[in-house]
């Protein structure tokens, strides 16, 4: 079974970003002082430059690390040592951490207004979503992913890889259906140019999977939205053993 780099992937709409934050955080001493107090979970402190409470005159009461607290474990924690100085915070009682900090935020957005996949329900990238690994396909997965390569290249007139549908962006539109029949073409000429190209890896001795020998692409939709001048496509990847993938991307 061939392998290959994962560069496509679909989309949760699912968003986590980072922000580089500089400012206060409000903190509630923990009831029990036998346990530490931890910053919230979605913010990464990078530098601590102040605790403090403010008292009932508006008057700041700062709190000094090794003294009044330790942060041995993480800048996030905060070990507070009660024998040393008695006018730590009481328990449940407000007080401040002032710093630098990264605040990490996690949004489900609507398909069609998902910044990474622009409501195609697909995305490319070169590393996965958690930014770390570079990951491996095969099978199916494999197979979409040759194929979206395929229709998202400028045809080539010499070795016929690629496909027009670029050529379709742009076009005044009268007639959709016209368009529509652009369309289809379009993607029927990127099944027969990868198909022809599996035979010719055949005839090469490249074995290639049942699970990536392509069958067949059906458009199960095509929709055109006037005010947005886009076309919407939905497609099913069959491959011989009748196993199927969709995805969507517009143009």
């Amino acid at each position: 079974m061939a392998e290959t780099v994962q560069i496509i992937y679909p989309c949760d709409h699912i968003i986590q970003e980072n922000t580089n934050c500089y400012g206060e955080i409000e903190m509630k001493r923990n009831i029990d002082t036998s346990f530490s107090d931890s910053i919230s979970n979605n913010v990464t402190m990078l530098r601590v430059d102040m605790v403090y409470t403010i008292d009932s005159n508006g008057k700041k009461i700062y709190y000094y690390n090794g003294y009044n607290y330790n942060q041995a474990l993480s800048l996030n924690i905060l070990e507070w040592t009660d024998d040393k100085a008695p006018n730590n915070p009481t328990p449940g009682s407000t007080y401040y951490v002032l710093g630098f900090f990264i605040k990490t935020s996690i949004t489900k957005y609507e398909d069609s207004n998902c910044s990474r996949c622009g409501g195609n329900g697909w995305y490319v990238s070169f590393i996965s979503i958690n930014g770390v690994n570079v990951n491996k396909i095969e099978g199916t997965a494999k197979l979409a992913q040759d194929f979206i390569k395929v229709l998202y290249t400028e045809k080539n007139i010499i070795d016929g890889y690629g496909s027009i549908i670029k050529d379709i962006i742009g076009i005044s539109v009268y007639d959709p259906n016209s368009v529509n029949a652009e369309i289809i073409s379009a993607i029927d000429d990127c099944v027969e140019s990868i198909k022809n190209g599996q035979k010719q890896a055949i005839l090469d001795s490249v074995v290639i999977d049942d699970e990536e020998m392509l069958s067949e692409v059906r458009v199960r939709d095509i929709q055109y939205i006037r005010e947005e001048n886009t076309f919407y496509i939905s497609l099913m990847i069959i491959n011989i053993l009748g196993q199927s993938i969709k995805f969507n991307f517009k143009i």
